[in-house]
């Protein structure tokens, strides 16, 4: 070992098989320093102690990288002797300031070195630092000594972290020298990650490859797809392979599923890549849509129906599925309309079904019109709601750019205070929803803003419109929840993505709710239904008003046109 560091120290290309040799050898050769280098080193020490990071500091390891025959071995062996070696932290230890100093003392000598730094002591390094837990310093030396030059040397030293079941460690390490490419199996490395719930490293992993984030979600997807035998999978997985520290929730399927949709949403991966996830929360939809319909009842028939084409509308088996529940709960006419708009062959209709309409015929096939103005509905009309006290004529429609431009010269002229909302279309897989309307209330008149027949793409009307509306503090902006309203403008309009979501000119009615209440002991006037107590602006409106507001067109398809009058009437 010793000969062949000679040969490094005089710049020699000789490969020293590092491979092959012990750790502890290596450790041994780079800690074993001379009287001399002792002594420069325990007075490096004693500065650092005085006086930290200082001039002085920099010119002892300067003098010293100035005197050093082989700079990249002799500043390796300084670094690994610093008393503060195994327990560096970041930005406050002496082992950072050698790392930083000799990286600047570099920066014009650069060239005049380069046959110094040979792959064999570039290896050296890694298994030297391989012996300490900060990946900051790791990454600084691996930067100084260009390790990704030969990065392919590593690939047997990361294998050997991932035999011993450091899956983090390994991960970082390929994250830094960019061999993502070489661990495409997520068996290899990320699911392992996933299984320990290490999910920054396995974002950071991802990042910037594309490819990779498409193997690992279709993996996850095709994981879903086994149902309740996923489980039995992973932990066959999980006792083959010995993983250490599995996090029981990983390997479930709703974690699953949330996981996977926080990835197609990170990485802005088409619904298409997600079959499986997209299916179960389609079935999952269909559930929630039947009991908002047929429980709450706080959906009208269109909307209703709105939203039930968009879950099922492409897939046959949730088609057949929604015809199924719709019997087991008793709607038959319901459930015959959509087995005749779907073009479900008779033989595939539930028992149920195909008992009532040979029974009743005639009764059945009323109910089952495709009309939109079809005489029946679940909503119940004893039911008292809050209603708008604003005729028809003062809600606008600002669905055009001329329109939009008459808004910016007259809507808000003299206006002190106005209420913000927006609607979007919910969603259920993976696709990306997208703005739809922007509620802009003053006192006399509601505006609403139609983006989707408007555009994003008219930089300067809506960057007028932030400038009159949002940056300006001497108009009072009302919001339920207005952080999410905003979030969602600066998504989805680029003029104006750097809108602020709360400060001066901001107050969020949730808010100061929860002040009242939490705060002061606030009494409404009003006690409201006391089996509805969630948070809500209609819950709201109830205290104070003694009514809720009819939210019967709140989950509904905002992204069809035109919008339907009962839509219109609701956004203002």
């Amino acid at each position: 070992m010793a000969q062949a560091m000679v040969g490094i120290e005089n710049g020699s290309s000789h490969h020293m098989a590092l491979y092959q040799k012990d750790i502890e050898e290596d450790l041994l050769f780079f800690t074993s320093i001379d009287e001399a280098t002792k002594t420069w080193l325990n007075t490096l020490h004693d500065m650092w102690k005085l006086w930290k990071k200082c001039e002085g500091v920099t010119k002892t390891l300067f003098d010293y990288f100035n005197t050093a025959p082989n700079p990249y071995l002799s500043t390796l062996r300084i670094l690994v002797n610093t008393t503060d070696f195994k327990h560096a932290k970041t930005g406050s230890s002496l082992v950072f300031t050698v790392i930083e100093e000799f990286s600047n003392w570099l920066v014009p000598r650069k060239d005049n070195y380069k046959e110094c730094l040979v792959p064999d002591l570039k290896i050296a390094a890694f298994k030297l630092l391989n012996r300490q837990k900060n990946m900051q310093l790791i990454k600084m030396v691996s930067v100084t000594y260009d390790f990704i030059e030969h990065k392919e040397l590593f690939l047997q030293m990361i294998q050997n972290i991932i035999n011993e079941k450091r899956y983090k460690e390994a991960a970082q390490y390929a994250t830094m020298l960019r061999l993502q490419m070489c661990y495409t199996d997520p068996e290899i490395l990320l699911l392992p990650l996933i299984l320990q719930n290490k999910l920054t490293v396995v974002e950071d992993f991802l990042f910037d490859y594309p490819n990779i984030q498409k193997i690992l979600v279709t993996y996850l997807d095709n994981l879903v797809a086994l149902g309740k035998n996923m489980d039995n999978k992973l932990e066959q997985y999980i006792e083959t392979n010995n993983i250490p520290d599995v996090k029981i929730g990983t390997i479930q399927i709703r974690p699953m599923t949330k996981l996977i949709a926080r990835f197609a949403k990170l990485y802005n991966l088409p619904p298409e890549l997600c079959p499986n996830l997209n299916r179960r929360r389609n079935e999952g939809a269909l559930q929630f849509l039947i009991h908002k319909r047929y429980d709450d009842g706080s959906l009208n028939t269109e909307s209703w129906r709105e939203m039930i084409r968009e879950a099922v509308e492409h897939d046959i088996e949730l088609q057949l599925e929604t015809v199924r529940l719709l019997s087991v709960v008793g709607e038959i006419k319901e459930s015959l309309y959509w087995a005749k708009t779907f073009n479900i062959p008779k033989k595939q209709w539930p028992w149920s079904l195909s008992f009532q309409v040979e029974q009743y015929p005639d009764e059945i096939n009323v109910g089952a019109s495709t009309s939109k103005e079809e005489n029946w509905n679940h909503e119940d009309s004893s039911v008292c709601y809050h209603t708008l006290k604003l005729s028809r004529d003062n809600i606008k429609l600002i669905d055009s750019p001329r329109l939009f431009e008459e808004f910016l010269d007259n809507g808000l002229r003299g206006i002190r205070i106005v209420g913000i909302d927006s609607e979007w279309k919910p969603t259920f897989g993976t696709k990306k929803t997208q703005l739809a309307l922007i509620q802009i209330a003053t006192e006399t008149n509601v505006y609403i803003l139609d983006v989707i027949t408007i555009g994003n793409q008219l930089e300067h009307l809506w960057s007028e419109f932030n400038l009159l509306l949002f940056e300006n503090k001497h108009i009072l902006k009302l919001g339920f929840g207005i952080a999410n309203d905003i979030l969602m403008i600066r998504d989805y309009l680029p003029a104006i993505s750097n809108i602020k979501i709360n400060g001066q000119g901001y107050l969020d009615v949730l808010f100061l709710w929860r002040k009242l209440v939490e705060g002061y002991n606030f009494q409404f006037p009003y006690k409201g239904d006391q089996n509805f107590t969630s948070e809500s602006l209609s819950k709201l409106v109830e205290l104070c008003l003694g009514a809720k507001l009819n939210k019967s067109d709140q989950f509904s398809n905002w992204e069809k046109r035109p919008l339907r009058e009962s839509q219109i009437t609701y956004a203002g």
